[in-house]
């Protein structure tokens, strides 16, 4: 956009609304009161502003306005940088130093047009924009102020992760980073166990997909009292519950440039009484891996980050002791069928009951069949 008309419009947008969204906004960076001055003088000076205070080299510089028909209805700044020190800020050191990553900033919609999906569309194109720059950013971050939940719901929707890192700016005012991956980014499995997050994932969800996930081990309320008791007591549970004998318990975080976007875990067992249950009957007195409580935020599903997150929890299940791979799912959840169909399970004519519920054994293929 134009730097004058831009600046001006955007000036005259901050300075309708109340302190609480001018800081929301801006973070504080162009002073107050707001002036289209003020506003030029702070993107003129941002290569400079960005490299003396934030420790990164500013690649690229967009402004834009988001319009409907002829007329102007929001605004949003694309910004691509490099970071230079990580020890710097928590957005560096997220970042890394190998990839260019954009920052979407001062945000506004105008009021008369929030709630009708004019906002989520800016986003979205902001991202598209970004991701298909000459500079290639890997991940697209935003800064959203700690205590503005209406945000932070909003940028969910838009597909944006939590990322649990906080900055301070503007006197004292706290900012929660999110961020939005490059659809097809790498996978990677984290060993960690983090009970609060996992807690705070399903209970967002529905009851029905909480008990497709973790099958009710986890109790209800789901609470992370609840993931911790279920990981401490998963050998005592084996062997009473199951008779089974753990050999290995990898409790996994599925990352995406940086970003925490699923849970997974691989158990390794193995059978102590083979009639105690059609799983034991089926895996024999053989080592068997378990995949377990696999759950992918919603923002993140149908990029086949699920796929490849339990492909590699699958691998990793390969390089223990384990003979076989197999999962429990949910005899009426058909999405779910398919989905490990499509991954590389079939599914083994054995019926499972939980909690009233009747769920199928499935079997990972460790090699494909050839015919």
């Amino acid at each position: 956009a134009e730097a004058e008309t831009s600046s001006k419009l955007l000036a005259d947008w901050l300075n309708s609304e109340g302190p609480e969204v001018q800081m929301a906004v801006d973070g504080g960076d162009f002073g107050r009161p707001v002036t289209a001055a003020g506003i030029r003088d702070k993107w003129r000076n941002l290569r400079s502003w960005v490299d003396e205070h934030r420790s990164r080299k500013l690649i690229e510089q967009h402004t834009c306005l988001a319009y409907v028909g002829d007329s102007p209805y929001g605004h949003v700044e694309v910004n691509v940088m490099q970071a230079v020190d990580l020890c710097n800020n928590p957005i560096n050191a997220f970042c890394g130093k190998e990839h260019n990553f954009a920052i979407l900033g001062n945000i506004i919609v105008v009021p008369s047009s929030r709630g009708k999906g004019i906002g989520s569309e800016m986003v979205r194109r902001a991202c598209n924009f970004a991701f298909a720059l000459p500079s290639m950013p890997e991940i697209v971050v935003v800064l959203v102020q700690e205590d503005y939940a209406a945000a932070r719901r909003f940028y969910c929707r838009a597909g944006f992760v939590d990322t649990d890192l906080t900055m301070v700016k503007g006197g004292g005012v706290i900012f929660r980073l999110v961020a939005h991956t490059r659809a097809g980014a790498e996978v990677r499995l984290v060993e960690e166990r983090d009970a609060a997050r996992l807690a705070k994932w399903l209970v967002a969800e529905s009851d029905a997909l909480q008990l497709a996930v973790d099958g009710g081990d986890f109790g209800r309320p789901v609470s992370e009292e609840g993931v911790q008791n279920k990981w401490l007591g998963m050998s005592e549970w084996c062997r009473e519950e199951r008779s089974r004998e753990l050999l290995s318990q990898q409790v996994f975080t599925a990352r995406q440039r940086g970003c925490a976007i699923g849970h997974i875990e691989v158990g390794v067992m193995k059978s102590i009484n083979v009639a105690h249950n059609p799983v034991n009957a089926y895996c024999g007195l053989e080592p068997f891996a378990l995949l377990l409580y696999v759950y992918v935020l919603p923002q993140c599903r149908g990029l086949g980050v699920g796929t490849a997150m339990v492909r590699e929890a699958c691998e990793c299940a390969r390089r223990t002791v384990a003979k076989q791979v197999v999962l429990i799912i949910a005899e009426t959840n058909t999405k779910a069928r398919r989905f490990y169909s499509r991954v590389g399970f079939r599914e083994t004519g054995v019926s499972v009951d939980k909690m009233g519920s009747q769920f199928l054994l499935i079997e990972y293929s460790l090699a494909p069949n050839i015919t």
